[in-house]
């Protein structure tokens, strides 16, 4: 993983500068969200047992200058939830246009860092490699590296954050019940992604070796477009995009159904811990009613973790699976590291 993060961070460039800035704005995003979730608890005792509420919580509501009285503090809980979910929302939709701005434009720089590469090369160079190569390069990998890799390591940090804050909350909201369920699908998302992981990256370079062979293909079969027809032997270019792409399709979806697959086991793990929770509670013969907060903080994590579960899960999949791609564009900038800095300058 070091190696990976390693060659990351060198195609990045200068641009790796831009993260701190963009780690803060996922810290900040994180730390509504813990601030929302605090309040939820609190928020339904009132509203299901204010008199539980009120008599454990006096002295934290003397400390912050709140009324000890049901109707008022149900107010201020309620404009709270609303001010802070508000805030949250909008928080996040700037972030992700943040987290777009920044893969879009590595994209655009990496495609024209690229190119001007390639043409600063020899000609002895350049006819080394077949031209559909260079194509992939600069089309296919450069999307991958920024929409996929860079992405996904973004994505992977922001849900990081955002599962230590709910972690956070559980603990203190609900003490070792539900802590426990973040333990395990932490368990699941990591055993998963150790399982696979393997499976993942060879699916990724078959799907780059395929590309490479229909582009390939494609373009001959085009540029000898008048001879192919004088000579008929418009089967045969047809039969090897065709193997390509049969080739590429089934190992996307070979990756595509390891991608999915964690969403509906973290779902299942919910409900059912879900399910057993309250089992539990009647079977012991507890009161319910001691319980409904912390169903009602369930009920909104479960909101929020199971997509941040798969989204992290997924993230893992797609630096796995982009990670012959890397290695790729690590090798082909690396390979030029020769010439002049004036000529890889992007005016």
């Amino acid at each position: 993983m070091y190696k990976f993060l390693s060659e990351v961070f060198y195609i990045l460039g200068e641009n790796k500068k831009k993260l701190p800035l963009l780690m803060l704005f996922l810290l900040l995003g994180s730390m509504l969200d813990l601030v929302g979730l605090g309040l939820i608890g609190p928020f339904i005792g009132l509203v299901i047992n204010p008199e539980i509420i009120l008599g454990n919580n006096k002295k934290i509501f003397d400390i912050l200058g709140l009324p000890n009285e049901h109707k008022p503090l149900l107010v201020i809980f309620g404009v709270g939830l609303f001010v802070t979910f508000l805030l949250k929302s909008l928080t996040v939709l700037f972030i992700n246009y943040k987290i777009i701005r920044f893969c879009q434009d590595q994209c655009y720089y990496l495609r024209s860092l690229m190119m001007k590469t390639l043409q600063s090369i020899s000609y002895k160079d350049h006819i080394n490699r077949n031209t559909s190569e260079y194509i992939h390069v600069i089309q296919t990998l450069s999307g991958h590296f920024s929409k996929g890799v860079v992405m996904s390591l973004l994505r992977i940090a922001s849900e990081s954050i955002v599962g230590i804050s709910i972690l956070i909350i559980l603990v203190w909201a609900s003490g070792p019940i539900l802590s426990v369920l973040v333990i395990i699908l932490g368990i699941i998302v990591f055993g998963y992604d150790k399982i696979f992981k393997k499976k993942i990256k060879k699916y990724g370079s078959e799907i780059n070796k395929s590309s490479i062979f229909t582009v390939g293909a494609t373009q001959e079969g085009m540029d000898g477009f008048k001879e192919i027809r004088i000579l008929s032997k418009e089967n045969y270019f047809h039969k090897r995009v065709r193997e390509g792409a049969k080739k590429q399709a089934l190992f996307e979806t070979k990756n595509d159904m390891l991608k999915i697959a964690p969403k509906y086991i973290l779902e299942f793990l919910m409900v059912s811990f879900f399910v057993f929770l309250i089992l539990g509670f009647i079977l012991l013969e507890k009161d319910l009613n001691i319980i409904l907060p912390t169903i009602g903080i369930f009920g909104v994590v479960a909101l929020r973790l199971i997509p941040s579960a798969n989204n992290f899960s997924n993230s893992l999949s797609m630096l796995r699976v982009y990670h012959d791609s890397v290695n790729r564009l690590f090798k082909d900038l690396n390979s030029f590291k020769k010439i002049s800095k004036e000529n890889l300058t992007i005016k």
